[in-house]
């Protein structure tokens, strides 16, 4: 998607300088207070820091992969939808990734001030992909409306559902 207009720009600057505002708060938060010591919830909490990765960092090779990046352009400048690979499961899985890492950062830091600006982050990413969603229906049309149909947003569980059954189905 190239972000085109200088409101966007400014739009997705100011996102960004939030998050990026709110990540610092987040891990300041989690060092500087005291944490409680619930051993499951630390647990879970790498747990979710496992998954949040894959859905951090796989998103780069799928994306220049199958969104057709012009050669020395972003891997976010496609000039296709991404529909394959991660993005098969998950229509957003960078912003789902970030989420997880604030996710399970809270569950490992275990005070009220991570839980709090971790749900600003949270807010903040869901607000950001709402605008974005705008853009790429913009930039795509009816083909990206399609696409949301049969993908889900950030539930990565029911994508991944939807994506076997299919898969499956088509084997038959």
């Amino acid at each position: 998607m190239a972000i085109s207009s200088k409101k966007t720009r400014i739009q997705t600057s100011l996102f960004s300088i939030g998050i990026i505002i709110g990540f610092i708060l987040f891990i300041l938060s989690g060092q500087y207070f005291e944490q409680d010591k619930l051993g499951y919830l630390k647990k879970i909490g790498a747990i979710t820091l496992l998954f949040a990765g894959y859905f951090m960092f796989v998103p780069f090779i799928s994306l220049s992969k199958f969104g057709e990046s012009e050669k020395g352009k972003s891997y976010m400048d496609t000039s296709k939808i991404a529909q394959k690979g991660v993005y098969a499961i998950v229509r957003h899985p960078q912003y789902l990734g970030y989420m997880l890492l604030i996710a399970g950062f809270s569950c490992i830091y275990q005070n009220i001030i991570s839980a709090t600006i971790g749900l600003f982050i949270i807010v903040l990413l869901f607000l950001f992909t709402m605008h974005e969603e705008k853009l790429l229906e913009n930039n795509f049309g009816e083909e990206y409306i399609q696409y949301k149909k049969q993908v889900p947003q950030f539930n990565f569980i029911w994508g991944l559902v939807k994506y076997v059954v299919l898969k499956n189905n088509k084997k038959m």
